[in-house]
């Protein structure tokens, strides 16, 4: 195989790829070589393509294993977008923090296919929850919010948990622990969940309604034991309409 772009001049792109293969040369020729057979390898290294090569080489140096099964998924071969370059950095970032929970989530099977902006992202939120909090990001993963699949709804959902855990961790602990999180959410809960965690930076109160539900039999009764308590005009009107769904 032929590498053309060598002939017209190296880019700074080209540069990392390969400073980055030198270096997993050194610690797994076979890698190496894997990484030389892919085709993108050959006719011209993106950005993003010579940083999945660079974050590869940080995760290879800490788990060999979980570097050698993401070659092997479907997306390494066949060119490495923004969103899976990005999966591979927070990856790499999870894997620094906790192997066992980078385990975890090489066990699932999104990762395996093409990844996803929401699922970048849906990385991006765990690895920022488990800084704080392992025990509470492996909570997380346990749920089907993100085992199975992560949506725009439940992308939205994993952020404002992690606003709402920012504000009131004890409370949201407990939140988890309710039935109803733990038997999967409801499209109305996952909706509700990511509009207050989004508004919770920005209003306080506007997250009452999930602490509320802390305390209440499940989250609709919470959203109308909070409803009084909500200061933005807009919290309210979205949740008397939800009320007024909920009691319908």
């Amino acid at each position: 195989m032929s590498f053309t772009w060598l002939d017209d001049g190296v880019t700074e792109d080209e540069r990392r790829a390969v400073n980055a293969l030198r270096n997993i040369l050194q610690e797994a020729p076979a890698v190496a070589e894997t990484l030389l057979s892919f085709s993108w390898f050959a006719d011209g290294v993106t950005k993003d393509e010579a940083l999945a090569v660079y974050h590869l080489q940080v995760i290879l140096r800490e788990d060999p294993a979980i570097a050698k099964t993401l070659l092997g998924f479907p997306w390494f071969p066949d060119g490495v977008t923004k969103d899976e370059m990005n999966a591979l950095y927070n990856l790499r970032e999870i894997l620094r923090e906790d192997t066992a929970t980078a385990k975890n989530l090489m066990g699932f099977p999104w990762l395996a296919d093409d990844v996803t902006g929401d699922e970048s992202y849906a990385i991006y939120d765990l690895r920022e929850i488990l800084r704080e909090d392992p025990a509470m990001a492996n909570t997380l993963m346990g749920f089907p919010l993100l085992s199975d699949g992560v949506t725009e709804t439940e992308r939205r959902t994993l952020r404002g948990l992690r606003n709402l855990y920012d504000l009131d961790r004890s409370s949201l602990s407990a939140l988890t622990q309710k039935p109803w999180f733990k038997d999967g959410l409801s499209d109305e809960e996952l909706m509700l969940i990511g509009y207050f965690g989004s508004i919770a930076n920005r209003n306080a109160d506007a997250a009452a309604a999930l602490i509320a539900a802390d305390r209440a039999g499940d989250l609709r009764e919470g959203v109308g034991q909070a409803a009084s308590a909500i200061d933005s005009g807009e919290a309210a009107s979205i949740l008397a309409r939800l009320v007024e769904v909920s009691n319908s």
